[in-house]
């Protein structure tokens, strides 16, 4: 390509890009031509048909980009060859259009019907619209975006909303280059490489727990050397390593777990900035577009920056799909011995990169001389131990306000010189980045919540079901549970599944719907609604249960989107059915709800049978035969049936 490039006499001007922007596209020219590729062997390995939709987009967008670079290119003979293959495309794609459009072999939306029931993706699609905004189950040809467009890409759902605190200094929406471009000189901007948590600052907007969830995914990839994306593989436009790319037209597609599953959501790259070209957003501090863009396609469906609130592991679950856990430090873990079993817990799971922790404070009267703010979201990003001690590194997504107390860089006393070069005192002296090293447990007395999010990759089988609990069928508390929606779990160990007892983890989500709901928690005045999940022993061979019996685990209601519980199943029942029960308190409406299962044993879950009938027979005036006394009773309708023993029986008229 350097070689096609250093043929050209000159490379007419697109007259909003820059000439290091007017380079990089021609450079990167052949990238939708590279993607056909990947997605043709894709397509041939897993007849997935949306990579040959995704095939069918790449050719498009190859064509379009070789025919318009051809119009700003002034040698004759690279402007023919691009020309020619743009024109050699585009029959490619018409021929391959019209094959796809009269094969109904070929409809990209096959993956989600044989996963999904009728009903369920009815769910689906009434909880694909967030705000007024359409955002549908992702389909790998979400990921094809150009950057060779013949003008800036604007979002048609127009500016998000501002924030009290972003009005006050706001100036107007401007470009990357215009706020970043210029600061850093950068040639081209970085959208997502070799990024870090340390990086990630918080500005003007009230999410602090999605910026920390944002520090944590980016932590998390520089942690494992790059060799893994966990965030940044969800910002598209990609090369074919997969890798996010700059778009010089602004054009991004941001992939987001929501409500059960990932979703495509389009935005564009203007931001809100001050007087000075600060951007009134969460931004980088190396100069990284990674962090503005996701935070931005978040907000987006939260009715934009003028956000109430959430918690991190919500968050985190929506960035990345791994399992939340929500935990009260003084109520789930009251003594040592539950609080050194986390640390293990935690430890022993950092170092396999599989858990992302975060920790927040409650009302606290002496903030100030602790140096942390009240109601505030933190993200820990480091584990220690030394000698006797575990410490863990924190960083407040403000970027500046650091612990003041035992261990702070401030504490003259307590630090060794053996300490400080473990924990890299040196590097934080003097330094208000909002990082700081806290003891273990005295985190535990001043922080109140403590959030884990699990990579699902660790369990090796998953099944979701997505359903709706109508309010007519809604009854409260325990006395009857034939209403409730239940799923019946079966475990069916593989071969090589260890069958000697194994964790179940359950995550119950409440969907959002309209624009009455959002992803925030904090918003005064808000109606909620309790969800739980409980396990149950099932004894009736699958059937529904009446009965809260054979309890193995009930859980609180919670006012949570989502609900996680863990549960260790001994060996025994492994062999047993189980039944999941969703719960709801303090009823408003439908409940439409999605249930995710993991396991390291291969299980089969399907929703639980009711054999309940219901027949209506007219009965006329002659048909009347009285009681079994009468000698008319005979004429009285009768109705035969047999029940097998060990089913529960319960009859109404």
């Amino acid at each position: 390509m350097d070689g096609e490039l250093n043929k050209s006499k000159k490379v007419k001007l697109f007259k909003h890009l820059s000439l290091n922007e007017q380079k990089y596209v021609f450079e990167n020219i052949h990238i939708y031509k590279d993607l056909a590729k990947s997605y043709t062997t894709a397509f041939g390995k897993t007849k997935d048909n949306q990579f040959l939709h995704a095939v069918f987009e790449s050719n498009k967008q190859a064509a379009f980009a070789y025919i318009l670079g051809s119009k700003y290119c002034d040698d004759d003979v690279l402007c023919l060859k691009w020309n020619a293959e743009g024109r050699k495309l585009l029959e490619k794609t018409e021929a391959l259009k019209e094959e796809i459009s009269q094969e109904e072999k070929y409809d990209k939306w096959d993956w989600l019907k044989n996963k999904y029931t009728s009903d369920e993706r009815l769910v689906i699609n009434r909880s694909s619209i967030f705000n007024g905004i359409k955002v549908n189950a992702w389909l790998v040809e979400d990921g094809v975006v150009n950057i060779i467009q013949e003008k800036v890409y604007q979002d048609p759902d127009g500016f998000p909303a501002l924030s009290n605190s972003q009005n006050k200094h706001f100036v107007g929406f401007k470009r990357p280059r215009d706020f970043i471009q210029k600061k850093f000189k950068n040639p081209v901007i970085n959208i997502g490489d070799n990024v870090s948590g340390f990086e990630v600052n918080q500005n003007s907007v009230g999410d602090c727990s999605v910026v920390a969830s944002l520090a944590l995914s980016g932590h998390l990839e520089s942690k494992l050397n790059y060799t893994k994306r966990i965030i940044t593989c969800n910002i598209y436009p990609q090369d074919k390593y997969r890798n996010p790319i700059y778009n010089p037209f602004g054009q991004y597609v941001v992939k987001l777990y929501v409500n059960g599953l990932w979703r495509a959501v389009r935005v564009d790259d203007f931001f809100p900035v001050d007087y000075d070209n600060n951007v009134l957003c969460c931004y980088s501090t190396k100069g990284k577009l990674w962090c503005s863009l996701l935070e931005k396609a978040y907000l987006k469906m939260c009715n934009g920056y003028n956000f109430a609130g959430s918690n991190t592991s919500r968050d985190l679950f929506i960035f990345t799909s791994w399992l939340p856990e929500r935990k009260n430090f003084e109520k789930d873990f009251s003594n040592k011995d539950d609080l050194n079993n986390l640390w293990e817990r935690l430890v022993r799971a950092d170092k396999t990169r599989d858990v992302m922790v975060s920790i927040s404070t409650g009302n606290l009267p002496n903030a100030d001389d602790l140096g942390l703010v009240e109601n505030h979201a933190y993200a820990v990003l480091e584990f220690m131990e030394f000698e006797d001690k575990k410490f863990v590194m924190v960083l407040n997504p403000w970027g500046r306000f650091y612990w003041k107390g035992e261990y702070s860089i401030d504490d003259t006393s307590s630090w060794t010189p053996e300490l400080k070069e473990a924990l890299h005192y040196d590097y934080l002296k003097g330094k208000d980045k909002g990082i700081f090293w806290i003891e273990w447990e005295t985190m535990a007395n001043v922080f109140e919540i403590i959030e884990m999010n699990w990579n699902p990759s660790m369990l090796k089988y998953s099944a979701t079901k997505f359903g709706l609990w109508r309010f007519e069928d809604m009854v409260d508390g325990f006395e009857d549970l034939s209403k409730t929606p239940q799923f019946v779990l079966k475990y069916m160990p593989n071969e090589g599944d260890l069958t000697c007892s194994t964790y179940l983890w359950v995550v119950l989500s409440r969907l959002i719907l309209d624009d009455n709901e959002d992803f925030s928690e904090n918003e005064e005045g808000k109606e909620v609604d309790y969800i739980s999940v409980h396990l149950l022993e099932n004894k009736h061979k699958g059937g529904v249960l009446h009965k809260m019996k054979n309890i193995l685990q009930k859980n609180v209601f919670t006012t949570e989107l989502t609900y996680t519980f863990r549960i260790h199943i001994e060996e025994h029942l492994l062999k047993r059915t189980l039944s999941l029960i969703v719960a709801q308190d303090s009823r408003r409406k439908d409940l439409y709800y999605s249930l995710r299962i993991f396991s390291n044993v291969n299980f089969a879950l399907d929703k639980a049978e009711s054999y309940e009938n219901q027949y209506e027979i007219p009965v006329e005036q002659e048909d009347g035969g009285g009681t079994p006394n009468d000698d008319s009773f005979y004429l009285n309708p009768h109705i035969f049936f047999k029940a097998k023993r060990s089913s529960p029986k319960r009859f109404n008229c």
